[in-house]
Order: structure tokens, then C-alpha cells, then sequence
């Protein structure tokens, strides 16, 4: 009987550097940004770099995404790249977004944290990193 393997992709280095440049360029552009991270689906084997932000939850993600797409203009080239068109945004009060915030305001989270197998509010995170 033969066994299917599904391997994983990897978030690498350079992923992480450049959604933290994105995230750096969305504060000074006007976009507030509550939370950010990467979140893996195993269902896609993909992993997303969701900004979550109260500008979505007050006026839709449209105003979220031209802002977020404006500040990905500004990025050199080879670093935008690399975030491909794995970028979301998210309202800021959702259960997995408050979840995170929750645990870094009590200090179980720093930046730059991995977080994997586990319910954060409620809600399965396969594997994550919060920047």
C-alpha cells in the first residue's frame, strides 16, 4: 500500500525579513497595524502574512488593501517578491487576532515567536509566527 507524503513548505528567512519590512513601511503609511503574522494552512500548503488592522474593521479591507499595496510598491523589488500574493488583511477584533495580542500583553508571546499545535482563543493554529 502505497503512503502519500505532503512536505511542508518552509517560511524562510527572507520571508519573515520582508513581512517585517512591509509591516514597518504599512506604520508610517497610515494603516495601523494591531497584529501581524504568518500562518500556515495545511489545507493550501501555503503560509499567508495576515495584517490585522482596525482600518478594516471600521471602513472594509478594500482601504487596507490599496494602502497595503501602496507600502508593497515602495519595497525594493526583490523583497516584495518574496511576500508573492500571500498578503491578507483581517479585522482586528477576530478571536485568533485578539487571541495573540492577549498573550503577548501578558507576556506568554514576545515578537518574532513561533506558535504551533495549539487553540489561541478559541481557534486551531496549525502553526504560526507573530511578528
Amino acid at each position: 500500500m502505497a503512503e502519500e507524503v505532503v512536505v511542508k513548505e518552509v517560511l524562510s528567512p527572507e520571508r519573515i525579513k520582508a513581512g517585517q519590512e512591509l509591516i514597518a513601511r504599512l506604520g508610517s503609511s497610515g494603516l495601523s497595524v494591531e497584529a501581524s503574522f504568518w500562518l500556515y494552512s495545511s489545507e493550501t500548503n501555503r503560509w499567508t502574512l495576515v495584517i490585522a488592522s482596525p482600518l478594516v474593521t471600521n471602513h472594509g479591507p478594500r482601504k487596507a488593501v490599496e494602502i497595503l499595496l501602496r507600502a508593497l510598491d515602495t519595497m525594493p523589488q526583490e523583497m516584495a517578491r518574496v511576500l508573492g500574493n500571500d498578503l491578507t488583511v483581517m479585522e482586528h477584533n477576530k478571536p485568533l487576532v485578539v487571541g495573540f495580542y492577549r498573550m503577548r500583553e501578558q507576556g506568554l508571546m514576545g515578537k518574532g515567536q513561533w506558535s504551533g499545535h495549539a487553540v489561541i482563543n478559541g481557534e486551531y493554529v496549525e502553526d504560526a509566527y507573530v511578528y
